[in-house]
């Protein structure tokens, strides 16, 4: 059911200049609050499983995440994939149109989605985690939490996101102030040289359609700001990690996969350009108005191979 949600949640729209807001998506049951925490295991709190919802005071402001966490849970710590939402998005719905939590329940990770401030709900990727309340301060204290609260292992958490959230994601590889493993984002790319140029190498796995209507693959204008081209910026990162020659393959008839692989720090890079693709997630439900959905790639699964938590690799 869950999968059927309109993934039109957490994406740009730019008809009219409107941006459609979700549809009322179902309430999580609550789990228990840090303060009322379950029994232990190996000194690491065995947390309820399942999906809930939960708010962090960071800075006086009450902010909101939803997080799944598998069931069979015995106490050891668990790697966690964050996905951060688009502009206008729900962290609720996005968990649906991704599917990570499915994916949680079947290779034994924890999946968590923050959601953004606002009436349209959006995310600052400018403002670094040094400034007090701001989204990047909030996401270093989000995965502070999850680690003391969930037994989040710190070693083994994964950003991932889409459209806003996959700018905020790219931003995080360059702000430092959490360390993440390896990144996974859809439809924004970036790169900012004055605060990336000291980051360290990153592991990025990258989709774009090259008929995005909203975040142009070729660049150009954005509701939010004007972006660099898909290519230029995934370029500028294998530059960043100190990678060799790229290789290409074509994987499926309108998805190209291009790699770098030993990057500095062990690190690697996948971008898969999906021709003719729209303001889409690949491999989930397609939103109205944004162009093609393709299906013949599930990025979802790709990002969780890329990741090293099923037990295979891509990219």
């Amino acid at each position: 059911m869950l999968r059927r949600i309109l993934m039109a949640v957490g994406l740009v729209l730019v008809t009219s200049g409107c941006v459609e807001e979700p549809s009322p998506a179902p309430t999580p049951s609550a789990a228990p609050s840090a303060e009322s925490p379950g029994h232990r295991s190996g000194g690491c709190r065995v947390p309820a499983t399942g999906t809930s919802a939960h708010t962090l005071d960071i800075a006086g402001a009450q902010r909101q995440f939803v997080i799944d966490v598998p069931d069979g849970f015995t106490g050891e710590r668990l790697p966690v994939v964050y996905f951060i939402h688009g502009l206008g998005g729900e962290a609720t719905s996005s968990m649906a149109y991704t599917g990570f939590p499915e994916y949680g329940e079947a290779h034994g990770f924890i999946t968590v989605a923050p959601q953004a401030l606002g009436s349209l709900p959006r995310w600052d990727f400018t403002t670094g985690p040094e400034v007090a309340g701001s989204d990047f301060d909030y996401l270093r204290q989000l995965t502070e939490h999850v680690a003391a609260t969930w037994c989040g292992d710190t070693d083994r958490q994964y950003l991932t996101g889409f459209s806003n959230g996959s700018a905020m994601t790219f931003a995080a590889a360059c702000f430092g102030g959490v360390d993440f493993a390896a990144y996974g984002s859809v439809a924004a790319a970036g790169y900012l040289p004055d605060r990336c140029a000291e980051a360290p190498a990153a592991s990025i796995i990258y989709a774009h359609g090259t008929a995005d209507p909203t975040v142009p693959f070729e660049g150009g204008d954005t509701v939010i700001q004007r972006v660099a081209p898909a290519d230029q910026v995934l370029q500028q990162w294998a530059a960043h990690n100190a990678c060799g020659s790229a290789r290409e393959e074509q994987v499926a008839a309108d998805v190209r996969l291009t790699a770098w692989d030993g990057c500095a720090d062990d690190s690697r890079i996948a971008f898969y350009v999906i021709d003719g693709g729209g303001h889409q997630w690949p491999g989930g439900a397609a939103a109205p108005g944004l162009g093609r959905a393709s299906g013949s790639i599930n990025i979802t699964a790709l990002m969780v191979d890329f990741f090293g938590l099923s037990g295979a690799e891509s990219g």
